[in-house]
C-alpha cells in the first residue's frame, strides 16, 4: 500500500491529466470551429497526446494502489471520529 503522501500525489496527478484533456478537447474544438487545418491537426495531435498521458496514468496496475491507499486512509479517519 502507498503512502498517503504518495496517494495523493498519484491522485493529483490524474486529476492534472484529465484536466489537460478537457483543456486539449476544449482548443480542438475552437480550432474546428477557426476552420485551418493546420491549427486542427495541431490541436488534435495535443488532445491525442493528452489522452494518452490520461490513460497511462489511469491504467489499473497505477489507479489501484492510489484507490487503495486512499480508501484505507478514509476509513481509518472515519474509524477513529467515531
Amino acid at each position: 500500500m502507498l503512502s498517503i503522501d504518495r496517494a495523493v500525489s498519484g491522485a493529483q496527478l490524474i486529476l492534472a491529466a484529465g484536466k489537460r484533456l478537457d483543456a486539449a478537447a476544449d482548443q480542438t474544438s475552437r480550432a474546428r470551429a477557426v476552420g485551418d487545418p493546420t491549427v486542427l491537426r495541431a490541436a488534435e495531435i495535443l488532445k491525442e497526446q493528452c489522452l494518452l498521458d490520461y490513460r497511462l496514468a489511469t491504467l489499473p496496475e497505477r489507479l489501484a494502489p492510489v484507490l487503495e491507499s486512499l480508501i484505507a486512509a478514509s476509513t481509518a479517519v472515519s474509524q477513529r471520529a467515531r
